[in-house]
């Protein structure tokens, strides 16, 4: 970072470069939960027109994610979301599991997490509406309010085999791992999708392309898979 932004020996000093620094830096800890962290930069005036940078560090505690809440569920409890997160609130085994840490990265993990579970039980238009994190003011701790849109479950009304294949359409049809009836799953049609191309891999087509396209009945609450 310090080489990026010209803050190398030999260079000309720009204090703007380094106040840029700084805040990258501080962004950086926030993101990984380090709200308390402390960076100073200090210059010091040396001979033949030359300064020296210091840029003194305090990482401080990560902050301790104190309670997760999750609204706007009705087809699945609030502990049966919680427990396919990532995080969780601080507990007894918080000191070894390390999973109340908080990060955006596994914030970001946590969410696309809920948003597979429903997306693979059906929930086609499942939404996450917001995510707030708010620190209390020692900043050592994390409250985490997650709103979501559930919509409702749709079935599998059909699939269909489009493209002319060196495969028949009825061998690709078995390796499809959903069918009629059955509830959406992201999940098994992208199995179904790698799974066919590792079939047209195995003839010599090194460079397949499948595409799954969903065509929705909203009235019926029922998908058709266009495999493509």
């Amino acid at each position: 970072l310090l080489k990026e932004y010209g803050l190398v020996k030999g260079r000309v000093y720009q204090k703007s470069s380094l106040d840029y620094v700084v805040k990258q830096l501080k962004q950086g800890y926030n993101a990984r939960g380090k709200y308390n962290a402390r960076i100073q930069s200090k210059v010091k005036p040396l001979t033949e027109n030359r300064v020296s940078i210091l840029i003194d560090i305090s990482e401080g505690r990560v902050s301790r994610i104190k309670s997760i809440k999750i609204s706007g569920n009705h087809a699945f409890s609030e502990d049966e979301l919680l427990s396919q997160l990532p995080l969780s609130a601080s507990n007894l085994f918080s000191y070894i599991s390390k999973k109340d840490q908080y990060s955006k990265a596994t914030l970001d993990a946590s969410l696309e997490a809920l948003r597979s579970f429903y997306l693979d039980r059906g929930f086609i238009n499942f939404k996450i509406l917001s995510s707030q994190v708010l620190l209390t003011p020692d900043k050592k701790e994390v409250y985490i309010n997650i709103h979501i849109h559930e919509g409702a479950q749709y079935h599998i009304a059909g699939i269909n085999i489009i493209g002319r294949t060196i495969l028949p359409h009825a061998k690709i049809r078995q390796l499809v791992h959903i069918q009629s009836g059955d509830i959406f799953s992201r999940k098994r049609i992208s199995e179904s999708v790698t799974d066919i191309s590792n079939a047209f891999g195995d003839m010599g087509y090194g460079f397949p392309v499948i595409n799954a396209n969903p065509i929705m009945d909203n009235k019926n609450k029922t998908v058709t898979i266009e495999f493509i």
